[in-house]
């Protein structure tokens, strides 16, 4: 099927849109591309019995060229879509979009993991040894896989006592009980009454559980395990897995030391990019377990660049367009009248907010993270 393909997307121009390493000629290749295309499909196929009103069947040879076409000309542009909105939504038009897709995007690259390398790098935590389930012979997935990152979650992040968290007991609780239900290592099919009594008993995570929007370009962007589908509700090895990832941000989101411990962090790396680009930073100064003020010079003109180490719980807001747009306004807002008075106070230096999280704005004086280097190297 892949070999198939790969000659029509050639002939129809398909690979102009997609990095050459996941071109579908080699197997490497193949797996790259259902690596970036993995959550068009995912959801493609859980949306299909909910919208979908035909009863042709087609062949299951001709399965990838069913889905992949339509993901390729049309879903990409819906996810895409979703992002438009948000942005229209913030007050950020044609004119005045100073921002990236790539940027915006990052609210649904799980942030967790930046944060994390970054206390890999400038904290140097001493993580500890841990003994894995290991995988069954012949498997490329395995329900011990949701079990392994629950046991890493739990000792990785020990520190700041996760497992000791109410979302973190209720997330083992799920996974102890719809393991009975995952007969062929990766299928989860557990029966609606037994679901419903089950969610009962977990109401910090429920609502977070299942899908609640057909609507493709808002599903793209929400992360529930299951779909409820003739009677059952049904999920995935995979689907779970991401699933407990993403409660683990949650969870540490809420930790005020960990918030310390990356605040800390995120100003080693601001730090070494100033250095890196001419500046000599004169003074830290700490304002919160979330935010500081780095004071740094650079050809005769004071810099103060005011450190943000704002988190966003992508599980709560990831699908609604309204709030994360809402919430980047109720930022942008507070940046800026920050500015303003920075500024008042003293006229003469040069005042720069650095939002850990991006944010969305075409205002002077506001800089996401991400986008920091480059914009020192200008400066």
């Amino acid at each position: 099927m892949c070999a198939s393909i790969h000659q029509d997307f050639i002939k129809n121009g398909v690979y102009d849109h997609i990095s050459d390493d996941a071109h579908m000629h080699t197997i490497a290749g193949v797996l790259r591309y259902f690596e970036i295309r993995s959550k068009y499909l995912h959801t493609t196929l859980l949306l299909i019995p909910h919208i979908c009103k035909g009863k042709k069947i087609f062949d299951f040879t001709e399965t990838l060229h069913h889905l992949l076409y339509p993901i390729e000309n049309n879903l990409i542009n819906l996810s895409d879509l979703y992002f438009t909105l948000i942005k229209n939504e913030a007050g950020i038009t044609p004119a005045n979009d100073s921002s990236s897709y790539n940027e915006l995007k990052f609210y649904f690259n799980y942030p967790v993991g930046m944060a994390s390398s970054d206390l890999a790098e400038f904290a140097k935590p001493e993580y500890p040894e841990i003994d894995y389930q290991p995988m069954p012979a012949g498997r490329v997935d395995s329900y011990v896989n949701i079990e392994n990152t629950l046991l890493k979650f739990g000792l990785q992040w020990e520190k700041y006592a996760v497992a000791e968290s109410a979302i973190y007991k209720q997330l083992q609780t799920l996974v102890q009980e719809v393991k009975q239900y995952c007969t062929d290592d990766y299928f989860i099919t557990v029966p609606l009454p037994a679901f419903e009594k089950l969610t009962k008993s977990l109401p910090q995570i429920n609502r977070f559980l299942v899908s609640s929007n057909s609507n493709y370009s808002t599903a793209i962007h929400s992360y529930p395990p299951f779909e409820l589908i003739n009677g059952y509700a049904q999920a995935t090895v995979t689907s779970l897995t991401e699933f407990a990832g993403l409660l683990e941000l949650k969870i540490l989101s809420r930790n005020r030391q960990f918030q310390a411990d990356t605040k800390a962090a995120f100003e080693s790396k601001v730090a070494e990019f100033l250095k890196q680009n001419g500046f000599e930073q004169t003074s830290l100064q700490p304002v919160s377990d979330r935010e500081c003020n780095i004071v740094a010079t650079k050809d005769n003109s004071t810099y103060t660049f005011y450190l943000k180490n704002n988190p966003v719980d992508v599980i709560r807001i990831g699908s609604d367009y309204k709030q994360t747009a809402r919430l980047n306004t109720l930022r942008v807002n507070h940046y800026q009248k920050q500015l303003t008075a920075a500024t008042t106070q003293s006229p003469t230096g040069k005042h720069i907010i650095v939002s850990r999280t991006p944010v969305l704005t075409p205002l002077p004086g506001i800089v996401n993270y991400m986008a920091l280097y480059d914009f020192l190297s200008n400066s």
